[in-house]
C-alpha cells in the first residue's frame, strides 16, 4: 500500500527501513466521484477531486482490507494503509482488529493518498465544444492544428487499465493529423 506523508524524517525512515523489503499493492477502480482542473491563486494547474461517499469510499476500504489480506497471507511482518494518519499492523498484533479499524477510518478529502497513473477525462473530445474541449477526431474545437490523443480525451475513466486503448487512441488521432495536413 502506498506510505503515508507526515513529514520528511519519519517518511525517510520509513522508506530507509522498508526500501529492500517492500511489496506496493494498487487497487483499480472506476471513481464514481468527481472533479476539475482549475488554477489555484498562484497560477498553477491543479485538480480538485472527491469520493463518492457511499460508492468510493466503501470500494476502498474494500480494496485496502483484500490488500492486507494478501500481504498477510504472504508473511508480511508490517502493514501501512494509505490514510494520511496511517493504520498500521505488524506482526503479532491482532489482525482481525486491524481489519477493523480499517474499515473504520475516516475517508474524508485529504485523508486517504489516492493516485492515479493515467489521468483522464480532462480534455474530453466531443462535437459540443460547451462540454468538450476537442471534436471527435482530437482537434482543438477553438486552435486548429493543436490536438489531443491520450488519456485526458477520454468524456470519463472507464475503470480497467486504459494502457491499449490510450495507445490506440494515439495512434488514430495521428493518422488524422497526417490526413489534414497539420505540421
Amino acid at each position: 500500500m502506498s506510505l503515508p506523508w507526515t513529514d520528511g524524517h519519519s517518511h525517510k525512515e520509513r522508506v530507509a527501513r522498508t526500501i529492500g523489503h517492500s511489496a506496493p499493492f494498487v487497487s483499480v477502480a472506476r471513481d464514481h466521484g468527481e472533479g476539475e482542473v482549475v488554477i489555484d491563486d498562484h497560477g498553477r494547474a491543479v485538480t480538485r477531486w472527491g469520493f463518492d461517499d457511499e460508492v468510493d469510499a466503501r470500494m476502498s476500504r474494500r480494496a485496502m482490507c483484500e490488500q492486507a489480506k494478501l500481504h498477510h497471507a504472504a508473511g508480511a511482518k508490517e502493514i501501512v494503509t494509505f490514510y494520511q494518519q496511517p493504520v498500521i499492523w505488524r506482526e503479532g498484533e491482532d489482525f482481525d482488529a486491524f481489519l477493523a479499524e480499517i474499515e473504520r477510518a475516516s475517508l474524508a478529502a485529504n485523508d486517504i493518498a489516492a493516485f492515479t497513473a493515467h489521468q483522464m477525462g480532462s480534455c474530453r473530445l466531443g462535437a459540443d465544444p460547451e462540454t468538450s474541449v476537442a471534436d471527435g477526431r482530437g482537434e482543438l474545437h477553438d486552435t486548429a492544428g493543436v490536438w489531443i490523443g491520450d488519456g485526458s480525451a477520454f468524456p470519463t475513466a472507464p475503470g480497467v487499465n486504459p494502457m491499449i486503448s490510450i495507445m490506440s487512441l494515439a495512434h488514430r488521432t495521428a493518422h488524422h493529423i497526417i490526413a489534414s495536413g497539420s505540421d
